[in-house]
């Protein structure tokens, strides 16, 4: 560790931290009163910074006192005075915007945000002002901009929604502009900067700050898959990876890499050698003395001098090319023999040492986004057992358990006598968790597991019998009351007449009334078939006919406005498809389904 630089013990330190699952806010416990008021300061000032985290960053090189160690981690910093930039921002945005509602920032609140704003701008330009000074390495700097400023502006500025087209019913993608948009920009960038200039810096930057970390997003919350890919990333890195080790800290072991094997990283690496080969400008052969360099200089130096050929410029440059060859193969030929035989090794071994800085500030990045998420997963586990052991809204009948409180005691009393830890480790929107199918599929599987008995998941498939419609009606100012009774017209036949909203033309269909309400104090007629133009409410009429044979009157009202805009629709459900691996059978109470999902499928495609 002497002899080296490279701080493998900050990746020994964040093993150490998380396997000893101490939370920051019992470590805050432990401390007296004036010192938790000094750090709650001190953590508003500095937006919430996880200190804990950027302790255990520079904490080991600060320990070993290597000061050059900890100029490595500069680009950590630049990138933090970049990110709260960019929040700065998005503040500005979400005052503008309230639910895709522009407003007037008040000048107020605009003066408050450019001054924290200069402010921001002001630690970035002390920040590159303290670089220039201490003559500190910044090539990296380029690429954290790019990571930590450009991509999230991009995100920021774009959140507008962006669906693919169907297929099958289902959307090829669905997405922001923002996200779209940062997908080209780092496949643009990683093509250019690998065409322009192979593996080098630009190029590991967008590689592993940017889509190396784009595609571990998607695979956060599932460990095995996570634990798959990193496996295949560091799988394809280790070939580079291998070389700039050895290269920076063992390059007596260099020789031992075939010249074969160092041809091949540098056509993967789009590095040619570009060592020129002095004794074909000369013509001569590699085992030529001295002597004979010098001769077969000074015999084209006659034909090629400057003074013999005047201004032809193709002559001129023959003749400054085998001055430097003659200067390279008599000044300094042990050096250009060695530089010629190891000219792929040459090439390759910087690149593949930047390669090996850049893949250890991802692992760096990544060490610490999953402590970060390991902390969330805990907190939603403990949310998890709150919510049930406060008596939340549960479906136990999704879960397998009675509907009664006989199933709610029987959860609760398992679930204390179990640690937060040992609960699955469900998808959060806000406090609490989702309440989709895999949720309740891993506590299903958590019951089953501790040998609790529970019933058939819910899920039942059949045919669509009709598809009806529902409209809201009201009396005429100068028609006949509409009739008290439930059912009163029920059977009866109805005409529509109106503007349809989606054309805006007159149109008129009829139906016949399949059933007859009233909800909430309103008449509610369902209609099948469904009508084929969607009515204008509140100026459309609808004539009610009795069927033959009545002694009722037909009677005029005016389609209203539906207590429920979104249950114009109404399916009617046929029998039953059987299938004993799950809840097949139709429930009969009246909200039995309410928050389910329903798809309607036609073939294989999902309408």
């Amino acid at each position: 560790r002497e002899r080296s630089r490279f701080p493998v013990s900050s990746c020994v330190w964040f093993s150490i931290w998380n396997n000893a699952k101490m939370d920051p806010e019992e470590i805050l416990a432990m401390l007296p009163p004036w010192a938790q008021r000094g750090f709650s300061v001190f953590s508003h000032y500095t937006r919430g910074t996880n200190w804990f985290r950027m302790m255990f960053v520079f904490l080991p090189a600060i320990i070993r006192g290597d000061l050059a160690s900890v100029t490595l981690y500069l680009p950590f910093f630049f990138g933090y005075f970049l990110k709260r930039s960019v929040e700065q921002w998005q503040d500005l945005f979400s005052m503008k915007d309230n639910i895709n509602v522009n407003m007037k920032i008040m000048r107020e609140d605009y003066i408050k945000w450019a001054n924290k704003m200069s402010f921001e701008l002001l630690l970035i330009i002390t920040f590159l002002a303290f670089c220039w000074y201490m003559q500190t390495e910044t090539r990296f700097l380029c690429n954290f901009f790019l990571s930590s400023f450009v991509v999230p502006m991009i995100r920021c500025c774009f959140p507008q929604k962006c669906r693919g087209p169907l297929n099958k019913g289902h959307r090829l993608w669905d997405t922001t502009w923002g996200d779209c948009l940062v997908h080209v920009f780092i496949f643009v960038g990683l093509s250019f900067s690998w065409t322009i200039q192979g593996m080098d810096q630009l190029f590991l930057g967008f590689l592993f700050l940017l889509a190396i970390p784009t595609i571990q997003d998607r695979f956060w919350t599932k460990p095995a898959q996570h634990a798959i890919l990193l496996f295949v990333i560091l799988g394809l890195c280790l070939p580079f990876f291998s070389l700039g080790i050895t290269s920076k800290f063992f390059p007596a072991y260099l020789d031992y890499f075939p010249r074969q094997y160092l041809a091949g990283l540098c056509w993967l690496a789009n590095a040619t050698p570009h060592v020129k080969d002095y004794y074909s400008v000369l013509g001569v052969s590699h085992d030529a003395d001295a002597k004979t360099i010098k001769r077969v200089f000074r015999e084209m130096s006659i034909t090629l001098h400057p003074d013999k050929v005047g201004d032809d410029p193709v002559l001129l440059g023959r003749f400054h090319a085998i001055r430097e060859a003659s200067d390279a193969l008599t000044k300094g030929r042990a050096e250009y023999d060695k530089a010629i035989e190891n000219q792929e090794l040459n090439e390759i071994a910087p690149r593949c040492e930047a390669f090996l800085i850049m893949m250890y500030f991802w692992l760096l990045h990544a060490l610490m986004d999953w402590v970060q998420i390991d902390g969330m997963i805990e907190s939603t586990k403990k949310e998890l057992k709150k919510y049930i052991l406060n008596d939340r809204n549960i479906d136990f009948r999704a879960l397998g358990l009675d509907h009664n409180d006989e199933g709610r005691k029987e959860l609760k009393e398992f679930l204390e006598t179990k640690k937060p830890e040992d609960l699955p480790a469900l998808q959060v929107n806000g406090q609490y968790p989702h309440g989709n199918r895999n949720d309740i599929m891993a506590l299903r599987s958590m019951l089953t597991t501790n040998k609790i008995h529970i019933g058939p998941y819910p899920l039942v498939t059949g045919k669509v019998a009709a598809l009806e419609q529902q409209l809201c009606i009201r009396k005429l100012d100068s028609g006949a009351e509409l009739a008290t009774e439930e059912a009163a017209y029920a059977g009866w036949t109805a005409t529509v007449s109106g503007i349809d909203v989606s054309t805006n033309e007159l149109k008129t269909a009829t139906a016949e009334v399949v059933r007859s309400e009233v909800m909430f104090k309103q008449r509610v007629l369902t209609l099948g078939p469904a009508l084929p133009f969607e009515p204008e409410m509140g100026a459309s009429q609808i004539t009610l006919s009795p069927p033959a044979g009545s002694s009722s009157k037909a009677i005029t009202a005016e389609v209203w406005f539906h207590v429920y805009r979104s249950r114009l629709q109404v399916i009617r459900l046929g029998e039953e498809k059987e299938d004993a691996q799950y809840d097949w059978k139709l429930a009969e109470d009246r909200n039995a389904y309410t928050h389910y999902k329903f798809e309607l499928w036609d073939g294989d495609t999902l309408l």
